[in-house]
């Protein structure tokens, strides 16, 4: 069903606030052209969207395939995700549209993980019980008072809580836990002291130990109801099949979707974007122009790529914004199944790896009958010596802890392997993000008809479905929606979990 036009008067995008009288607005659907940068989920979300409601659309994507992070490689029969991706749509819409999309190819997938600590597994998220087994009677005093001293320090009636990562997690689950299981994975993932790391990357997506209602299962048979089971939804022939999926019903309705084009230049006249300039893949110069841009490009880049450029001081806080780079190690296993985990979460620093996963378990179809695979993922930085290590050295090194430390394998099961380097796969959120990202986000204001959206583009850690919400919801702004893309929900706990009966 086709929308109305709308005047925008609500604040949009990356807090853009649309005034009365802007120019473009009024126009009906078919008045509307909208330039889409990049191919990511945001993207094609928004490129989705806007060609069901049969508005001009292009989509300009700087690599050879769609999708970003959502992609899939396949080889000798496995299939490996670039990033490890499960969804939990908490809006309607977008658990209908990945319905639609992928039938019944949309699989509800059982959640299972662990976390390795001292050559032992444990329940993650933390479950008391579970590390009053592993852990024995000094162990778990030593949790039991580290517990009570984190939440006495949170609830001193003069106490202010800090912002730093470091002192949240202490708060909510002391200085045992946190040292047993926090600090060294936090910081092996985000590549900084938890004490420069702000408290929002643990508030919004880690799940606090519940103990007192551990306590009242523990005291009171069949109090608390027991532990919640959790899911996901998972496509079963890896994301890479919905970014496929939704650029191809994309393109049937009439959106233009350009691989190869490397988006090189933004100019900007009275406060809007009149040109977007790329390099094709043949490397010649072109240019394109819509009413709106919805773009998905990291923002250090984007605003690199204004013509003219913005002030110093936002140029700076652009430099200040630090992502995170990944490797994903993939190793073909000559075994059924390995584990029965969604991850596996590893702290040890002589571990190289922070998570591993088991594709299998997610969907059979990720892996020949009678094999399985595991995918390890390192987190670093572009040049640094884990990012310089050769695919085969990288290979090597995986099986090596995956038999050894772990013992997981035997190193004679790896049948061969691969890496797949992702720059820019996460946002860091140091303790002073916010200041510099909020300075972006006041230049962006004066942009009328740009709007940003994704993990790069809006600096934000969203999981999957989010990061198709956030086109969708882009998309539906540029008809004067209202929606606040930077205020889309994270999830906290293990996000892209649900919980089931």
């Amino acid at each position: 069903m086709r929308r109305s036009a709308a005047t925008p008067t609500g604040r949009v995008g990356n807090g853009i606030v649309r005034r009365a009288g802007a120019e473009g607005e009024g126009e009906a659907l078919q008045d509307r052209r909208v330039v889409v940068l990049g191919a990511g989920l945001s993207g094609l979300g928004a490129a989705h969207w806007l060609a069901t409601q049969s508005v001009p659309c292009e989509v300009l994507e700087r690599g050879a395939e769609v999708g970003g992070l959502a992609r899939t490689l396949e080889r000798n029969g496995y299939r490996f995700d670039y990033g490890g991706a499960r969804f939990f749509a908490s809006s309607s819409e977008v658990r209908e549209l990945l319905r639609r999309l992928l039938g019944d190819d949309l699989l509800t997938v059982a959640a299972s993980s662990r976390i390795y600590y001292r050559g032992k597994l444990y329940a993650y998220p933390l479950d008391p019980a579970d590390l009053v087994r592993g852990m024995g009677i000094e162990g778990t005093a030593s949790v039991l008072w580290g517990l009570v001293g984190g939440r006495l320090r949170r609830w001193l009636p003069l106490h202010r809580r800090r912002r730093d990562l470091e002192s949240w997690l202490i708060e909510e689950f002391g200085e045992t836990l946190y040292h047993a299981f926090f600090k060294d994975y936090n910081e092996k993932v985000w590549g900084e002291p938890c004490h420069n790391l702000s408290a929002e990357l643990a508030s919004r997506r880690i799940r606090g130990l519940d103990l007192v209602g551990a306590l009242k299962r523990a005291l009171v048979p069949g109090a608390g109801g027991g532990s919640k089971r959790y899911a996901f939804l998972y496509p079963r022939f890896g994301i890479g099949q919905l970014s496929r999926r939704l650029a191809a019903v994309s393109e049937e309705r009439g959106a233009q979707i350009r691989r190869e084009a490397a988006v090189t230049r933004l100019e900007i006249e009275g406060q809007r974007v009149r040109r977007v300039v790329y390099r094709d893949r043949e490397g010649s110069v072109r240019e394109t122009t819509g009413t709106d841009v919805i773009s998905a490009i990291p923002l250090p880049r984007l605003l690199h790529i204004l013509e003219p450029p913005p002030p110093g001081d936002v140029l700076a806080s652009a430099r200040s914004l630090k992502f995170r780079d990944m490797i994903t190690v993939c190793l073909e296993i000559g075994r059924e199944r390995v584990t029965s985990d969604s991850w596996l979460y590893v702290p040890e620093r002589r571990i190289g790896f922070a998570r591993v996963l088991e594709p299998r378990n997610w969907s059979a179809a990720m892996a020949p009958a009678g094999r399985s695979s595991l995918v390890a993922e390192y987190y670093c930085s572009e040049g640094d010596e884990t990012w310089s290590r050769s695919d085969q050295q990288l290979i090597e090194r995986t099986a090596q802890d995956l038999a050894g430390p772990l013992g997981l394998i035997h190193h004679n099961e790896v049948l061969g392997g691969c890496a797949i380097r992702i720059r820019k796969a996460y946002p860091v959120y140091r303790i002073d993000y916010r200041a510099h990202l909020r300075r972006i986000q006041r230049y962006l204001r004066r942009i009328e008809n740009l709007q940003t959206v994704g993990r790069g583009g809006l600096f934000r850690y969203h999981n999957v479905a989010h990061l198709l919400e956030s086109g969708i919801r882009a998309a539906e702004n540029v008809f004067g929606a209202g929606h606040d893309l930077y205020g889309l929900s994270e999830d906290s706990g293990e996000s892209g979990f649900f919980p089931v009966a």
